[in-house]
């Protein structure tokens, strides 16, 4: 076998280290917009999210009940949003709502939501076209309403679950009407028992003729109502279990 020496032209190998530069240039071009624009997105996600929580109510303590909260997004931003509100000297307003789905759609939507639900507007709106009617009506007729404007036909996957309700701080009793929202945790403090209130409902933005009921119930002096998203019950260890409801519930 004879081997021979290969001889590269001097213009064939001076194009050959131009184009090479000229990828290498390229690559490093590209490596430096995407790092650009990556950077500029969570800049724009730590924005949004500091939006986001900017929009939650502070902690609060008026006589007869004191709220707190712990908010914790999976990302930067996520659809759940809540907000309590006096709607007179007597009754607290409060909702707490899921968007389906996880960034920035379902933080646009809960944003939108917020927006329509801020200070009681919405409540006030259908108080003002349905007068005369109790809190066991109004409620279930604010969360039809809801669901009735927002049915999307552009995504029928975006819906959101949601509890709305009021309470009686000379009284303590709770009216809330639920849309698929999981349930309420009411902790007994006399005899330290753990209750699961109401039914569940159905999520509005599904189907437009859902009709919608109340769940009454008195709270005692010291115990606790806890609210919550599924975010919780279905947070997964590392073994892929989810936390659940029941312990939950014991904790």
């Amino acid at each position: 076998i004879r081997l021979r020496k290969a001889v590269l032209d001097p213009n064939d190998r001076k194009r050959a280290e131009n184009a090479l530069r000229k990828a290498k240039e390229a690559a490093e071009e590209a490596s430096a917009a995407k790092t650009q624009f990556l950077d500029s997105l969570s800049y724009d996600l730590e924005l949004a999210a500091t939006m986001q929580k900017a929009l939650l109510p502070s902690p609060l303590r008026v006589p007869g009940a004191t709220l707190e909260w712990i908010f914790q997004p999976n990302y930067f931003i996520g659809g759940d949003i809540f907000d309590y509100f006096m709607l007179d000297e007597q009754c607290l307003g409060f909702y707490q709502l899921d968007v389906a789905g996880h960034g920035v759609p379902a933080a646009l939507l809960s944003f939108t939501l917020s927006q329509v639900l801020a200070q009681g507007t919405e409540e006030q709106r259908v108080r003002r076209q349905a007068t005369g009617l109790g809190e066991a009506a109004v409620l279930p007729l604010i969360v039809t309403g809801l669901n009735q404007r927002f049915q999307s036909s552009i995504d029928p996957s975006r819906y959101f679950t949601m509890i709305y309700g009021h309470l009686d701080l000379r009284t303590g009793r709770v009216t809330l009407t639920q849309a698929g929202h999981p349930r309420p945790i009411w902790l007994h403090r006399v005899d330290r028992r753990v209750e699961l209130v109401g039914g569940g409902g159905f999520p509005i933005g599904l189907l437009p003729d859902v009709e919608y009921d109340a769940t009454t119930f008195d709270l005692a002096r010291g115990d606790r109502l806890v609210l919550y998203s599924d975010g919780v019950t279905e947070c997964a260890n590392a073994a892929g279990e989810p936390f659940s409801e029941r312990r939950l519930m014991r904790l």
